[in-house]
């Protein structure tokens, strides 16, 4: 797939495909392989957020692997990055 294809499926806020896209995909790229771990809010026990038993993995594995988990337990889930930084979270507040 081509980087024009890419821009049609994917317009990341931009309104035509040029320098400004290839440097938010550039970023998108980047940021999908920094390190990151998924985290569960627990709403009964101890309330608060826990890392999974995943460890530490991709972000863009880790965000495969909370789709799943919210997919089949409808639970708050979270990706974060090592340094704090929430990159998605599901579920209600």
């Amino acid at each position: 797939m081509n980087l024009r294809t890419m821009f049609k499926r994917h317009q990341l806020g931009c309104k035509r495909f040029g320098k400004e896209w290839l440097r938010r995909w550039d970023a998108l790229g980047k940021l999908l392989q920094k390190p990151s771990r998924v985290e569960f809010y627990d709403e009964f026990g101890d309330a608060g957020w826990h890392e999974m038993l995943y460890g530490i993995e991709p972000a863009w594995e880790a965000l495969c692997i909370a789709i799943e988990e919210v997919q089949r337990y409808q639970n708050r889930v979270r990706v974060v990055l090592l340094d704090g930084t929430v990159v998605k979270e599901w579920g209600s507040s």
